[in-house]
């Protein structure tokens, strides 16, 4: 039986209200609910009623052995809600009528510079970072679910720039589609943060020119600390602390005529920094 409420409003609005409903994301519904990607399966999920795999807008929950299509079905099984329960539910949670918004994968606050995020681009993002980059999904996904790697409406990988008591400062963007684009995202302030990767507490740093050579130094430095001064600098003013704290930094700038000048700069600025050069043109084509 409908609603009273849903009764009321025209058929046509109905329809469009449902089709809207329907078609947000099946991402930005996991990740609104606080679910987590799979370590091993990025198509995978682990939620409140057990893993779930999604395929675009398709779904199948293995608990329960049910699938289905669509994010008004997906919140019914979810949230054990009838159709226009469900339906309410989606557009209480999410603005239809702009860019949808979730818990991991927010709109950035006003004037923060990083570009917004695309929940429905991110596996297209994570291929392209898996297949022609070489990065391993169980390296990506940590920085996925923690906020500083995602996807934007251009099919751009964003790498999230982290300052003082981790503001966002800023984000490198590399381009994924067709337009191999890679540069900072406007507004964003290189001289007050950084991407890293790697554990905090590490005692071994390297410094390298991109955030996809720090991830790349993650896989083939395990637990050492791996920093991107998103673009080749002599000088980043962070430097001095992290020397400070006892950590041994190396310059790992590319093995270009750039990365050694600029690296010869850094350590006679820093005589403890030790240069540490890759085979080829920089850690991701050792990666490779």
């Amino acid at each position: 039986m409908r609603r009273k409420s849903d009764l009321n409003k025209p058929h046509s609005a109905r329809d469009e209200l449902t089709r809207k409903a329907r078609n947000v994301p099946l991402v930005d519904v996991l990740a609104f609910l606080d679910a987590t990607i799979d370590q091993h399966d990025p198509k995978r999920w682990n939620t409140s009623i057990g893993p779930i795999s999604i395929s675009e807008s398709k779904f199948y929950c293995w608990t329960h052995q049910r699938g289905g299509g669509g994010s008004i079905d997906f919140v019914m099984l979810l949230l054990d809600l009838k159709f226009i329960e469900a339906r309410e539910w989606l557009v209480s949670k999410f603005t239809l009528e702009e860019n949808i918004k979730s818990k991991i994968f927010r709109e950035p606050p006003l004037h923060t510079p990083i570009p917004q995020a695309s929940p429905k681009n991110l596996l297209h993002v994570m291929d392209y970072l898996v297949q022609q980059r070489g990065l391993l999904e169980k390296d990506l996904i940590p920085l996925i679910n923690k906020g500083v790697l995602y996807a934007d409406h251009k099919r751009n990988a964003v790498f999230v720039l982290l300052g003082k008591e981790k503001s966002l400062v800023g984000a490198e963007l590399r381009g994924t589609g067709q337009t191999r684009y890679r540069g900072l995202f406007k507004g964003s302030k290189r001289t007050q943060g950084f991407f890293y990767a790697g554990p905090e507490d590490a005692k071994y740093c390297i410094v390298c020119e991109s955030a996809i050579d720090a991830i790349s130094c993650q896989i083939l430095f395990p637990g050492w600390l791996s920093l991107s001064t998103s673009g080749v600098w002599a000088s980043p003013p962070y430097l001095p602390k992290l020397l400070r704290r006892g950590i041994q930094v190396f310059c790992g700038f590319d093995n270009d005529n750039a990365g050694h000048l600029n690296a010869d700069r850094m350590i006679r600025l820093h005589s403890s920094v030790i240069r540490m050069v890759p085979a080829g043109k920089d850690w991701n084509s050792d990666l490779r």
